[in-house]
């Protein structure tokens, strides 16, 4: 049975008690990545926020066509119940704890693939103990770079297939495998996954799975389930380094 680790959400990094800089990640995709792999007979720890989307979680909106909803929900009962039997859920919450629990979790667990899909905050405030004032017409925050984590995965989980993610927006897809290419060799990862912003706001997601030494692969939600298709993919890939 092969065993995965999928990081998924956004970050919330601490400018005071009550205020947080975050993204705008919903942990969506990571979700459809995590029910694939289940549906294929993988164990899987989710690591996500607390906002992200839940793979097997579901509401029903009782002011809108609940009955559908409800009768969506009944009929995939009976096969999220077997797959809640190999699935965990673990949390985080803002830049450093994502950090921390990716670190425990790696180093006391032998996952054969990890996908790192998350979107962990490049910048957190110095945060400040209280609230600050709203009395004041401009206010400057002090950022620090935060590490990169998945840079660190690598010495974290040796052995295990690493699945890197870069978002761009807005800019040409040669200059996005370009530097998904980058990343992923800077980042030591076997595969970078590759997405524009503005494509996937657009309503057509793509995805260009980016191997250093090897052609890149496309898949647009146009066309196929890229979910399916990068699952798929990954899952093959991942096999292979785990055969040697």
């Amino acid at each position: 049975m092969m065993r995965v680790l999928v990081t998924a959400g956004g970050t919330r990094a601490r400018v005071d008690d009550v205020r947080w800089i975050g993204n705008s990640s919903t942990g969506r995709f990571g979700a459809r990545i995590v029910r694939e792999l289940l549906g294929r007979g993988a164990k899987v720890v989710h690591l996500a926020s607390p906002q992200a989307e839940m793979p097997l979680a579901r509401t029903i909106d009782f002011a809108g066509a609940w009955e559908d909803e409800l009768g969506q929900c009944r009929e995939a009962s009976s096969r999220w119940a077997e797959w809640a039997t190999r699935y965990r859920e673990e949390r985080f919450d803002t830049p450093d704890d994502y950090g921390e629990r990716l670190r425990e979790l790696l180093r006391r667990e032998a996952f054969d693939m990890v996908v790192l899909a998350a979107a962990v905050s490049d910048y957190a405030p110095m945060p400040t103990t209280g609230k600050i004032s709203s009395r004041e017409d401009e206010l400057t925050l002090r950022l620090r770079r935060v590490p990169k984590f998945i840079a660190q995965a690598r010495d974290w989980a040796p052995k295990a297939y690493l699945v890197g993610f870069k978002l761009l927006s807005g800019v040409a897809e040669e200059h996005l495998v370009d530097v998904a290419r980058d990343a992923g060799r800077a980042n030591r990862v076997d595969v970078t996954v590759a997405n524009d912003w503005r494509l996937l706001q657009s309503g057509c997601h793509t995805i260009h799975l980016v191997r250093d030494g090897e052609a890149t692969e496309t898949f647009s939600e146009r066309t196929v389930d890229i979910a399916d298709r990068l699952v798929d993919r990954l899952w093959c890939w991942a096999e292979e380094k785990r055969r040697g």
